[in-house]
């Protein structure tokens, strides 16, 4: 009588798939969702950017007005720098 063998005891063949030269969906998204990611980097550093220019203009402005009281300047640029 031969033996059936169980099939928990089958060896399993490994899968070895080629190499696919067309990105999967999934390499797409991934790689879209980067770009995103960059874009959106690239807006914040332009908005902190602009943020930081009216800034240097606000304090030149209040430089100019407050010149000969530097504690008001330097309460107003406190203040307007914490209480924003």
């Amino acid at each position: 009588m031969s033996h059936i063998p169980d099939p928990s005891e089958m060896a399993i063949p490994e899968s070895h798939p080629q190499a696919d030269p067309q990105p999967q969906a999934s390499d797409i998204d991934v790689l879209r969702s980067i770009v995103e990611m960059g874009r959106a980097l690239l807006d914040l550093n332009t908005n902190q950017s602009s943020m930081v220019t009216h800034l240097q203009s606000l304090t030149n402005a209040i430089t100019l007005k407050h010149k000969s009281f530097p504690s008001d300047l330097h309460r107003t640029i406190f203040m307007s720098t914490y209480m924003a």
